[in-house]
């Protein structure tokens, strides 16, 4: 079974994103002080079951900054961390050390680096 609705709202909602309802989309935004580092949406349409195609899920991961869609997939069907996330954004330069170490403040998560 692939990628569903309900997979992508749980991740995103356990980040630190503000939620957005717009007229026909449903809007995740990443902001780190202040700043928008990465955002994604979905449509209103959808329900929980809605299969997300691959290339939709590409072009969140995109969206979202996340450095490879494999690691993408992973993180929706929780097979890797907030933290491994927040080392890909760190990683490929879309945040800084302290943007990173205030990300993992906000969770709770040690930082490894």
């Amino acid at each position: 079974m692939g990628i569903v609705l309900k997979d992508l709202k749980s991740f995103l909602e356990t980040l630190p994103c503000v939620r957005e309802e717009g007229g026909n989309h449903t809007k995740y935004i990443l902001r780190v002080n202040g700043r928008v580092v990465a955002w994604t949406l979905y449509s209103r349409s959808w329900r929980n079951s809605t299969q997300i195609d691959d290339s939709i899920i590409s072009k969140q991961a995109k969206q979202m900054k996340c450095s490879s869609n494999v690691l993408w997939k992973r993180l929706l069907t929780g097979q890797a961390s907030k933290e491994e996330y927040f080392r890909d954004l760190l990683d490929h330069r879309h945040i800084d050390h302290d943007e990173y170490r205030a990300l993992c403040a906000i969770e709770n998560i040690p930082p490894t680096r």
